[in-house]
């Protein structure tokens, strides 16, 4: 992966402090593809949005619990997305009670 040099620039020892790994594993990712990294002053560098971007692939995603299927999901945010409409349809429709003291003496 190519980066673009002009952000900011971490070496292979800055990000393997970050993640709190050796270097040798940070070196190992760079090896693979799978951080990107550029060379400048003949040493290798890794961009920080390189590194949130691997971060972010990497993260830990938990498992659909099995009981879970994709219809039932599906209902459940059926139904959120239902309760939200509701909602925001009737405070839409609330007349303008909320009014601060102030405003209420300026309307009147």
């Amino acid at each position: 992966m190519i980066e673009n040099p002009t952000t900011s620039m971490l070496t292979l020892d800055d990000v393997a402090a970050r993640l709190k790994v050796g270097k040798s594993s940070v070196e190992e990712w760079v090896a693979s593809g799978e951080l990107g990294s550029f060379k400048k002053g003949g040493r290798r560098r890794v961009s920080e949005q390189s590194l949130n971007e691997f971060v972010l692939a990497h993260t830990f995603k938990p498992r659909r619990p099995d009981w879970l299927t994709r219809e039932l999901e599906e209902q459940f945010w059926n139904k959120i997305r239902e309760v939200a409409r509701q909602e925001f349809a009737s405070e839409a429709q609330r007349p303008r009670d909320r009014l601060a003291p102030a405003q209420l003496e300026k309307a009147a």
